[in-house]
């Protein structure tokens, strides 16, 4: 049984995420699979380190546009986000990751 207190949304959004840092700026792409209030869960290619500030945003404000009923919820589109696991994706061909943060 999950633990959840909050709804979470379920919603494919391409995302940009790079650590938050002036100096170690990196930018990947992603793909968010739901949302809530307080935090994200997304597919990535790189590995992160649990504690790691991300900075994350929609790719674009296509990707958003639609759903926009009372029960859809919306992501947000800029975010600095904690990371509070990473995993590998079990049965993936290549090497991905399932990452959950929390906003700050």
């Amino acid at each position: 049984m999950e633990n959840r207190t909050e709804l979470r949304y379920p919603r494919s959004v391409p995302i940009i995420f790079s650590p938050f840092s002036t100096q170690n700026w990196c930018p990947d792409q992603a793909e968010s699979v739901n949302f809530s209030a307080s935090g994200m869960f997304f597919v990535s290619h790189r590995q992160l380190s649990k504690g790691a500030t991300l900075h994350i945003r929609a790719a674009s404000n296509a990707a958003l546009e639609g759903d926009r009923g009372p029960d859809t919820g919306r992501p947000r589109t800029v975010a600095l986000a904690q990371v509070k696991w990473c995993k590998p994706i079990a049965g993936s061909s290549s090497s991905r990751f399932g990452v959950g943060v929390r906003y700050l």
